[in-house]
Order: structure tokens, then C-alpha cells, then sequence
């Protein structure tokens, strides 16, 4: 993988978006778990730069969750 896309994408995309400035998003209370806002950022991402539709979006999301 370190000779792939995905290393430089962790490395310059993913591990660079700050979860705590979306804390203010989540619920003190017990509820359903949340995805991760980096991993829902860098699926969005992924989404724009190869013209994917919701349901490949989708499709990919559930094959990394």
C-alpha cells in the first residue's frame, strides 16, 4: 500500500482533519455510533475526484466500515 495513492491520501488528506473541531456536531447523550468525520470527509472526497454516484459512494463506504 505504501506505493499506492492511499498512502499519500492518509498522509496528506485523512490524518489532517481535526475530529475535534466537529465535536460540537455530536450528542452528549447515548445514542446511535457515529462514523468517523474523517473517514465521512475523505469518502466525500473520493466521491467528487472519480465522479461516483451515491450508491458506488455507498457501496465503497460499506467495504471500508
Amino acid at each position: 500500500m505504501k506505493k499506492s495513492w492511499a498512502d499519500d491520501f492518509y498522509r496528506l488528506i485523512f490524518s489532517q482533519i481535526n475530529e475535534e473541531r466537529f465535536s460540537v456536531l455530536y450528542s452528549d447523550k447515548i445514542s446511535r455510533p457515529n462514523k468517523p468525520v474523517n473517514l465521512l470527509v475523505s469518502l466525500l472526497i473520493l466521491k467528487l475526484e472519480h465522479s461516483l454516484s451515491d450508491e458506488e459512494l455507498i457501496g465503497s463506504a460499506n467495504y471500508f466500515t
